[in-house]
């Protein structure tokens, strides 16, 4: 009689702790689902995005006769064990806040801190592992060819742009740049500078910037500075197959879908409120551009080629328009 009543309670027990788990999945699902962005794209628009952008990317690689080209550079992952990602940094390309999140998926900061980590804790003193892909064999050789890889690209001239305001603005915190290229610039490209700017190199003019990446480009591109080192020899994206190409103009939602593809739904409305604004507009690098003579543009236009091309960018000319 007594092992009747225990099998009976047992079994109530069970059922009991059955209910209330598939009611705690199903309320977890709602509330994830509450506390997505109601402006977010549907699951099956982004997936229709993502599978454009990798076909685009495969036959643009194919046309250009671009899968066997030889990379100055090994392409270089940061790697997230816990939900098995790889990124290949693209600078200038929304880098601290997805070097940020990086961080916070690892579970070493929270994602309210995500504009507060130290800037040398996300970029030159980051912990997390890292990988240098010369050869795409070595990701499966390192034990990561089952993670998801990802890159995350922006328009090949706000690129530009970003990197001249942010190594070479009047208002930057970090001069190291300005003293040791802003300086070689200036005494390059500058008639008759004055002691105190081939001292500083602080006042870099743009036209003077794009004059110093052409020449860095035709003469030795291996050392190229990697803030304007076109994304297509950063990243090998024609030899390595990336899982997820995301886009700066579209950041949001394509962090978004990423969290979501990863199981972390909960962080998007905290990422979309923390994520640090771009310093440049499309707005801001067109007006920029019209500074250049055609023929900086056409330079211009034949070292980015490729990043246009593969990456679906329009390639257009803003002196067309002056």
């Amino acid at each position: 009689m007594f092992g009747l009543n225990r099998n009976h309670c047992a079994r109530r027990v069970f059922l009991s702790v059955v209910t209330c788990t598939i009611f705690l999945i199903v309320l977890s699902n709602h509330l994830n689902s509450n506390a997505l962005p109601k402006n977010l794209p549907t699951v099956s628009t982004m997936e229709k995005i993502q599978l454009e952008r990798r076909n685009l990317l495969k036959q643009k690689c194919t046309e250009l006769k671009l899968e066997s080209m030889t990379n100055p550079l090994p392409a270089r992952f940061k790697i997230e064990d816990r939900h098995q990602v790889m990124y290949c940094d693209v600078p200038k390309a929304a880098t601290t806040n997805l070097k940020g999140l990086m961080l916070v998926l690892s579970g070493k900061f929270d994602i309210a801190d995500l504009l507060s980590i130290p800037r040398l804790t996300v970029h030159e003193q980051n912990e997390m592992r890292k990988l240098a892909v010369v050869e795409p064999a070595a990701i499966f050789n390192n034990g990561v060819g089952n993670y998801t890889k990802f890159i995350f690209v922006r328009h090949p001239f706000e690129r530009l742009v970003s990197a001249y305001e942010s190594k070479f603005g009047s208002t930057i915190p970090d001069d190291r740049y300005q003293r040791r290229i802003g300086t070689k610039i200036i005494r390059k490209y500058r008639q008759e500078p004055t002691e105190i700017s081939l001292e500083k190199g602080d006042d870099v003019t743009f036209v003077e910037f794009v004059n110093y990446v052409i020449d860095e480009w035709k003469s030795n591109r291996k050392w190229m500075d990697v803030h304007w080192l076109p994304a297509i020899e950063l990243c090998q994206p024609c030899s390595i197959e990336y899982d997820f190409i995301g886009k700066v103009e579209t950041l949001e939602q394509d962090v978004s879908f990423l969290l979501q593809k990863l199981n972390e739904t909960d962080l998007i409305p905290s990422f979309q409120e923390k994520q640090k604004a771009p310093n440049t507009t499309q707005s801001v690098w067109r007006q920029t551009m019209k500074q250049l003579s055609q023929q900086q543009m056409e330079d211009l236009i034949s070292i980015y080629a490729a990043d246009f091309q593969i990456f679906g960018y329009p390639l257009d000319n803003p002196l067309q328009n002056v």
